[in-house]
């Protein structure tokens, strides 16, 4: 298959499925992609603090918590099996879930506010739209939630909202005696740099979540270790190599 293949999109879905669910088991078994799976998988070490959360834990907002965990882990099966267009919006509906975890957690009476009827829409949106959010994780840790604004940022512009930038660079251009062609590629082979790209991004958005769980829990000795590793994690994240040679 072609690192960039667009009949797999013209084809019937059960295709699709073949093809990503072989993406998915070679990259497991990949070399180059052993590298990312051990940082995702001591980010992953650390979240399994929500098994047992300590005494005095908002319901509301672990429910949140886990709801991040959940699309954590669904953006890391999206990049393991070659996708990459559900990444960036799994990845940001992640970072809003963990803060309006902290959010709930700093205000527990939100709670009510974001469990709230459709009728009570406008409220809530003015309680948890990400300007609101924003202004809260900043009275936290400001210098972090400008980490956390801009990875959030970097999202839509790469395809959590259907952007140029997150569509275009999928796009290649060829010419045949028919004319020119264009085609959007929707999988990406095993090993592939498009995959690590999106295996560091499930990384970092994975540390910035475990980091952000620490202000969503009551404080603690473990609270803070807690946010030393995701903000630890989150660097190394930075540092993982965005290129390779593909095989």
């Amino acid at each position: 298959m072609s690192t960039k293949d667009t009949t797999l999109i013209l084809n019937d879905y059960q295709t699709f499925l073949h093809h990503a669910t072989a993406t998915l088991r070679d990259n497991v078994a990949h070399p180059s992609i052993k590298p990312y799976l051990d940082h995702f998988a001591e980010v992953d070490r650390h979240l399994l603090v929500l098994r047992n959360p300590p005494t005095g834990t908002i319901p509301t907002a672990m429910v949140l918590a886990l709801n991040a965990k959940a699309l954590l882990l669904s953006a890391l099966h999206a990049a393991l099996s070659g996708q990459t267009a559900p990444i960036p919006g799994l990845l940001r509906s992640a970072l809003e879930s963990m803060l309006y975890a902290v959010v709930i957690h700093r205000t527990p009476a939100k709670a009510l506010v974001w469990q709230a009827t459709e009728t009570a829409r406008k409220e809530r949106t003015k309680q948890f739209g990400w300007a609101a959010v924003q202004k809260e994780a900043r009275l936290c840790d400001r210098s972090f939630a400008e980490v956390t604004d801009g990875i959030y940022d970097t999202l839509i512009n790469i395809g959590a909202h259907p952007n140029s930038q997150g569509v275009l660079p999928n796009l290649t251009h060829s010419r045949s005696q028919d004319g020119r062609s264009v085609t959007l590629g929707c999988l990406y082979p095993a090993g592939s740099n498009t995959t690590k790209f999106s295996l560091i991004l499930c990384c970092s958005v994975g540390a910035i979540v475990l980091a952000w769980l620490a202000h969503a829990l009551p404080s603690s000795d473990q609270t803070g270790a807690i946010y030393d590793s995701g903000y630890l994690l989150y660097e190394a994240a930075m540092a993982l190599p965005t290129h390779g040679q593909e095989t």
